[in-house]
């Protein structure tokens, strides 16, 4: 069976889902620590100005584990990011489309910030019509860090096949994962150009910037000039 994992990722962009398009089973990565420099609570979307970032402010207390993650009640983020999704999309094809799938999580929402992002990717799974089992780390019997955790988690899903992102082999200890008969791959995502609003084409937009541009079209899209799983060479 083949893996993958990733942290939670607000309104992700296009190579977030062609990795989870690669393996059988996602690990939703959330008992890690948040960091500001990630990608973990914000995101892009094109505007007629050029991109803007969507941010979901969460409160910053002793316990920085993403699972843990408090969002800011202060902050009326939600009507916020509803008005610039409207605004930037509201005339792209596929707005109507799909809009009252995303609005619940702008107008009804109250939960933690892991369980919103949770239930964010299940949806743009099932708008793209990806059929992939997610899993929450949470839910695995995973106690240690990087490598070792990584372990744990596959022995736990009875994995023997992991797909990393491109920054994998920064920390991957191949020679660990060779002894243990586990075979690796890592992702290397080569961002297609699609119609978009706006006229000049800007990368790694969010995968809402793709869906309410192309629609039903998305998935091929997103996944054209890139391996695909059956295709994947393992090392």
């Amino acid at each position: 069976m083949i893996v993958s994992a990733h942290q939670p990722a607000y309104l992700p962009w296009l190579g977030y889902f062609h990795k989870i398009s690669l393996c059988d089973t996602f690990v939703y990565y959330e008992h890690v620590s948040h960091s500001k420099r990630d990608f973990t609570t914000r995101n892009k979307i094109k505007t007629s100005q050029g991109p803007m970032w969507l941010t979901v402010p969460v409160l910053k207390g002793e316990e920085d584990q993403i699972s843990k993650l408090k969002i800011n009640p202060q902050i009326p983020w939600q009507r916020q990011h509803l008005k610039s999704l409207e605004t930037c999309y509201g005339k792209t094809p596929y707005f109507s489309k799909y809009m009252d799938q995303i609005r619940p999580f702008y107008e009804s929402y109250d939960g933690e910030f892991s369980d919103l992002v949770f239930e964010m990717t299940k949806t743009f799974l099932e708008i793209l019509g990806l059929n992939v089992k997610l899993i929450r780390s949470t839910d695995l019997p995973i106690d240690q860090p990087k490598n070792e955790g990584i372990f744990q988690m596959m022995e736990a899903l009875e994995a023997n096949k992991i797909v990393f992102g491109a920054h994998g082999r920064d920390y991957v200890l191949l020679e660990e994962y060779r002894a243990k008969n586990l075979k690796f791959y890592f992702q290397d995502y080569q961002h297609p150009v699609y119609p978009q609003a706006y006229g000049e084409f800007l990368p790694y937009m969010s995968i809402l910037d793709l869906i309410f541009n192309c629609g039903p079209n998305s998935l091929s899209i997103l996944t054209s000039g890139n391996i695909l799983k059956q295709n994947i060479p393992f090392e």
